[in-house]
């Protein structure tokens, strides 16, 4: 029987899901680099609308989407973790009773316990094949909710960029008339 309370040989553990984030960041125009500088002149380009409440409010939308389904896997994978520590929720260690008839045991029930062997052998057998599955699904889970959160930073980066260009840009002169 293997003992399935620990990750195989060169399988991770599962990892715990947390959301860094509270509120997303006011849009300060802070990319997190030196802002961008050039000496070319700047081509004239159709005008741009960007509503950096209708994108913050996806970002907070999506945080608190994540947040959920964190908070989801979290209490999943404690009670998979569990279950398959525990090494009986399949039945590795059935037993069936048996009655003994109480005429011949002086008027008194008699309850026998026997292990149910067939069972057990079924068990072990499934369980070395669904408890590295269960683990799989919730790898995959993880890895999904990660990368929202890699969406998320980048809508982000988004609104930060867009503040940024923003606060750096200028109005041409208007040409003098003459």
């Amino acid at each position: 029987m293997t003992d399935n309370s620990s990750p195989p040989p060169g399988d991770a553990s599962d990892p715990t899901l947390t959301i860094l984030w509270g509120p997303p960041p006011a849009y300060t125009g802070n990319t997190g680099g030196p802002a961008a500088t050039s000496s070319a002149p700047v081509p004239d380009a159709a005008p741009m609308l960007v509503n950096l409440a209708t994108v913050q409010a996806a970002e907070q939308g999506a945080l608190s989407s994540a947040s959920r389904v964190a908070d989801a896997y979290n209490a999943l994978d404690q009670q998979v973790q569990a279950a398959i520590a525990g090494g009986t929720y399949l039945g590795q260690k059935a037993t069936y009773s048996y009655i003994y008839d109480p005429r011949s045991a002086n008027g008194h029930d008699v309850t026998l316990h026997y292990a149910d062997t067939g069972l057990q052998q079924a068990a072990q057998q499934f369980a070395e094949q669904i408890n590295p599955a269960m683990r799989r699904v919730l790898r995959m889970i993880a890895d999904g909710t990660e990368t929202v959160g890699v969406y998320i930073a980048l809508l982000d980066k988004a609104g930060q960029a867009y503040t940024a260009a923003d606060k750096s840009s200028v109005t041409p002169p208007t040409p003098s008339g003459g």
